[in-house]
């Protein structure tokens, strides 16, 4: 009874580790995560600046690369999980700009 529970707990805690969303996902099809706490990426900053008490940088993974706008500061090369919406900013014909917009910390 007792190995049963901990595989069950040993199995839960994996299913919640891998609840990320790939980033080249969300550029693939944004419109599918543009409610608030649409989706949680994980990845690396790789550049960033911060104006008037919010931060702006780019979070890589192995799919792909998205921008990200934060009222919260992360340090370059800083591994982070942040959860959050796509926001589209900009539409010219077929070209989108797009930032991964973090939510509200409650």
């Amino acid at each position: 009874m007792i190995r049963i529970l901990l595989l069950l707990l040993l199995s839960f805690s994996t299913l919640q580790c891998s609840r990320h969303t790939p980033i080249g996902d969300i550029v693939d099809n944004p419109e599918k995560y543009q409610k608030p706490g649409a989706t949680t990426i994980k990845g690396t900053v790789a550049s960033k600046i911060d104006v008037m008490g919010f931060s702006a940088f780019k979070i890589l993974d192995m799919s792909g690369e998205i921008r990200v706008v934060s009222s919260r500061s992360y340090q370059k090369g800083q591994e982070v999980v942040i959860k959050g919406h796509v926001e589209n900013l900009l539409s010219l014909g077929n070209t989108k700009l797009i930032v991964f917009k973090e939510d509200e910390q409650e």
